[in-house]
């Protein structure tokens, strides 16, 4: 599976709410009270790089950064009046609020019939409504309608 990363409209949300939207998150760890995090270590794409692998943070995370007051004031009214009084933002306390930036867009990059990897212009969206899997140039000229194979 290929993955790449999607800009998507500024979104508020709990980190409670976000291993749900990201495709790197586990539980399946002994590190950060379960919050763990499968992004690759290392500088990705020559942008990121975690300072903690294998932890969720907010303050660490490919996807989003940790809400300020003002994120809160542009994006929710009642937050924003429970914070704005506060001798500490919500980002200086720990409140999880978080600011989605990005999503990860998954790929079939592997021929569906000889399983061989294809060049990335070939990958198929998972969640593409008309295609449902990848071919290789070869096993592509096989087909006389490779849009309307299963």
């Amino acid at each position: 599976m290929g993955v790449r990363l999607k800009a998507v409209e500024e979104e508020l949300v709990h980190i409670d709410q976000f291993p749900n939207q990201c495709g790197f998150f586990t539980s399946d760890t002994d590190k950060n009270n379960g919050y763990g995090c499968t992004f690759p270590e290392g500088e990705v794409d020559g942008w990121f790089k975690k300072a903690h692998p294998g932890c969720c943070y907010g303050w660490d995370c490919p996807f989003a950064y940790e809400a300020d007051l003002e994120d809160l004031k542009k994006h929710d009214s009642h937050l924003y009046a429970e914070y704005k009084d506060e001798k500490y933002g919500p980002h200086e306390c720990g409140s999880g609020w978080l600011i989605k930036l990005r999503e990860v867009v998954e790929y079939h990059k592997r021929c569906a019939d000889c399983g061989q990897f294809v060049e990335e212009e070939k990958w198929v969206r998972k969640d593409d409504p008309h295609k449902d899997h990848a071919l290789c140039s070869e096993c592509f000229g096989n087909y006389d309608d490779p849009g309307a194979c299963p």
